[in-house]
């Protein structure tokens, strides 16, 4: 049985979000990582499957449902590379 199409990773986007999306996907000043989450995120919202956005912007397809999952939970602001958090050693 195919799985192609079996996924939970919908993405609706408010007119806000998706005029945001597609700033950043003309932008060329903006972060090559930004811009290609950009894409994922509008590619699946015009329902494209997560293998075809894989090929689309050169990533694997896990890393691209990762994206859209972190979209999903924390919308626009999940998109921006959260920076690891060390902490420092009290004395």
């Amino acid at each position: 049985m195919s799985r192609g199409n079996l996924t939970s990773l919908f993405v609706t986007l408010s007119t806000e979000e998706k005029a945001t999306l597609e700033r950043w996907k003309r932008c060329t000043t903006i972060a090559q990582g930004l811009n290609r989450r950009a894409r994922i995120v509008l590619l699946r919202a015009a329902g494209l499957p997560v293998t075809q956005i894989a090929t689309a912007v050169g990533m694997s397809r896990r890393h691209c449902s990762l994206w859209i999952q972190r979209f999903q939970t924390d919308r626009v602001a999940g998109l921006y590379r959260r920076r690891a958090r060390h902490s420092a050693a009290s004395s």
